[in-house]
């Protein structure tokens, strides 16, 4: 069974700075994948696997001065080839059942927007449990965080899923 936990997390300025910056590069490296899907397809060239994107995007970001997490650019990447290929999928079937069906595109995403997701792996993170507070290591910061309810001790964290909405986190 797959439990979802929703807890707000409380970040410091510099920690809402560092938050912004991985939530900008996400959507970058995103973009960049899109856009390399859609030359691709439209040029009838073979799309680029992940470890082809990831040495694609970083000397980009690089090139834009841009400071970056690997495992966010890789995390984006996986993430934008999923929704690239459930979207393809979804195409395929509506094209089945309505011939004149049209085909639509992944959207972009703009930094500016103020609701902003990025998803991190178990590698990045790790959870210290101090009663209603508590503290998320993730980006070598710890970030505190306020507890509705307890994570059972028999159920394991996947992965962390960091939303914004304006200013709340």
């Amino acid at each position: 069974m797959v439990l979802s936990y929703k807890y707000k997390l409380e970040p410091t300025n510099d920690q809402k700075l560092l938050l912004n910056n991985h939530f900008f590069i996400f959507n970058q490296a995103w973009n960049i994948t899109l856009s390399s899907h859609i030359k691709s397809r439209d040029e009838g060239l073979p799309y680029l696997d992940n470890t082809e994107l990831d040495r694609m995007i970083k000397p980009i970001l690089k090139d834009r001065n841009l400071s970056f997490n690997t495992k966010i650019v890789q995390r984006a990447i996986a993430l934008a080839n999923q929704a690239i290929q459930t979207n393809y999928k979804n195409q395929k079937n509506r094209k089945s059942k309505d011939s004149k069906a049209k085909f639509s595109d992944i959207s972009y995403r703009v930094s500016s927007e103020p609701k902003q997701v990025i998803e991190t792996t178990k590698e990045q993170y790790s959870i210290v449990d101090n009663g209603k507070l508590g503290v998320l290591r993730l980006f070598r910061e710890d970030f505190k965080y306020i507890k509705h309810r307890e994570i059972p001790n028999d159920h394991e964290v996947k992965n962390v899923k960091i939303s914004k909405n304006g200013n709340e986190y």
